[in-house]
Parts: C-alpha cells; sequence; structure tokens
C-alpha cells in the first residue's frame, strides 16, 4: 500500500485541485535530481545540490579527495535528494499557502485519489446535515 498527502490551495475552487504526493523515496528525483527539482520549484534545494556537486567535483580534480570517495559522496547525495524530495515538495506547497486537506492509502494512485475523495465527500454531507449552531 502506498500512502499519498493531498494539499490543497485555498484559493481553489474545487477539491478536484487538490496535489497528491506520495510518501517515500522518489525515484525521479534520485535519478534526475536538478530537473526534479526546476520542475517542482524548489530553489534553494537546487542551488543546494548544484553547489555541492560542484564541490566535490573541484575537490576531486584537484586531488583534494580521491574519484572513488567523490562518487561516492555524489552517490550518498543523490540517495539524500530521493529519500527527501517529497518531503521537501510538500514543505513548498506550505510555503505558497497549500495546506494539508487529508492523507490516503491506496495499491495507486487512482485508488488513493478514489478513498480521499469519498471521505471528503462523506465528510462534506456531514458537515452540511448538521444542525448550525447557536
Amino acid at each position: 500500500m502506498m500512502v499519498y498527502t493531498f494539499h490543497v490551495d485555498p484559493d481553489a475552487a474545487r477539491i478536484d485541485d487538490a496535489v497528491a504526493i506520495k510518501e517515500g523515496f522518489s525515484w525521479l528525483a534520485f535519478l534526475f535530481d536538478a530537473l526534479w527539482l526546476l520542475y517542482y520549484r524548489l530553489w534553494f534545494w537546487l542551488l543546494a545540490i548544484l553547489v555541492l556537486g560542484a564541490a566535490l567535483n573541484f575537490a576531486s580534480e584537484e586531488r583534494m579527495i580521491d574519484p572513488a570517495s567523490a562518487a561516492a559522496a555524489l552517490v550518498a547525495l543523490k540517495l539524500l535528494i530521493g529519500f527527501q524530495a517529497n518531503d521537501w515538495r510538500r514543505r513548498g506547497l506550505e510555503r505558497r499557502g497549500y495546506r494539508l486537506a487529508g492523507i490516503a492509502t491506496g495499491a495507486d494512485l487512482e485508488s488513493a485519489e478514489r478513498r480521499f475523495f469519498e471521505s471528503w465527500r462523506q465528510g462534506a454531507r456531514r458537515a452540511a446535515a448538521a444542525p448550525a449552531g447557536p
């Protein structure tokens, strides 16, 4: 089972515009780190990995560290990015005003979305049926 968090923009007119983010490792961020960060507009982290990558390259070229250590450090950096990428994306959405609307599980994204929207509709029906307070 996969776990997804759903985030909504408070200015959005419909809940259908919710953004789903998978919990866990991001293979795309691991494989295409800079492009992935650029696509999701995570500028700080993009700059950080570019600087770290350049520093590793410089240290390897100047023989400050051996190439095997530089390669191991680069793989470790990419693993860190893969494990943290979805959390960075969540925080980026929060900074842009999105709020957490719910969490759902499913075998895939489609089934998790179905569960999320069903529970959202049930909550909306309960809120509409509840008597107004004094």
